[in-house]
């Protein structure tokens, strides 16, 4: 498998905050992503009682049924909500948060002294990208 330094990738994470890395390295398919994308929408709608597309967002009133006095209702007057636990979901979801791709550019970004039992195929590439 050909390897992609990951240096462009660090250098624009340092000057933009964020990277675009090509879909042919990182491996995640358009589907996988509308799969997810329909997931947090499905999600968002059982937490507020409201229909959300990706486009327009929520397309009626955010209904949460929760206590006035709880932390969480402070975000609901910003019209925002929290997905907790979105691994629990839908395993695509973990599959993201393990990716080799993202691995390597967390490592760069937080160094090194990360633990290694969930580095993945990650853990022997830290200076590379895979790329397909």
């Amino acid at each position: 498998m050909p390897l992609l330094p990951k240096e462009k990738a660090a250098e624009e994470l340092a000057e933009r905050g964020l990277t675009v890395v090509p879909r042919a390295v990182h491996g995640v398919t358009a589907e996988q992503i509308d799969h997810l994308a329909d997931c947090i929408l499905a999600r968002a709608e059982e937490m507020t009682g409201s229909k959300f597309t990706v486009e327009e967002g929520p397309l009626g009133t955010l209904v949460y049924d929760i206590p006035k006095d709880s932390a969480f209702a402070m975000l609901t007057k910003a019209k925002q909500f929290l997905v907790h636990r979105i691994a629990h979901i839908d395993r695509g979801f973990r599959d993201l948060a393990v990716n080799p791709v993202q691995t390597v550019l967390i490592r760069h970004m937080m160094g090194d002294g990360l633990p290694q039992a969930n580095a993945g195929p990650a853990a022997n590439t830290r200076d590379l990208l895979p790329t397909n």
